[in-house]
């Protein structure tokens, strides 16, 4: 093996903090894992209700459009799971948040 090349994992986690981080950030080596056969889950810590740009489209309709948008990309990578779990923390403090990623990281036993 190159020493340059590495093993694909066998599962993996990605925690983003926004919708679309994932695809934007990571895509490609993503596609190329899930080619590969790797399980690949997401972890979304918010629900990006306060990304987006278009004025014509509510605040209160964001997060609605934008869970679509992405449970649409991960389907075409073919991810595993995509779950946005720490919105329901928010406001409750970052120990919480983080002991919730904790349990998801868990829950999947990721190697990466």
């Amino acid at each position: 093996m190159d020493p340059m090349e590495l093993a694909a994992p066998s599962r993996v986690l990605v925690v983003v903090a926004h919708p679309d981080d994932a695809d934007f950030g990571a895509g490609g080596t993503i596609a190329k894992w899930i080619s590969e056969g790797v399980e690949v889950h997401y972890c979304l810590a918010t629900s990006g209700d306060r990304g987006g740009f278009d004025l014509e489209v509510p605040r209160a309709e964001m997060p609605a459009i934008r869970e679509r948008e992405q449970t649409a990309a991960a389907e075409v990578y073919g991810v595993f799971t995509n779950t946005t779990p720490v919105d329901a923390y928010r406001g409750a403090g970052r120990p919480e948040a983080t002991f919730l990623i904790e349990r998801i990281m868990d829950r999947y036993a990721a190697a990466i």
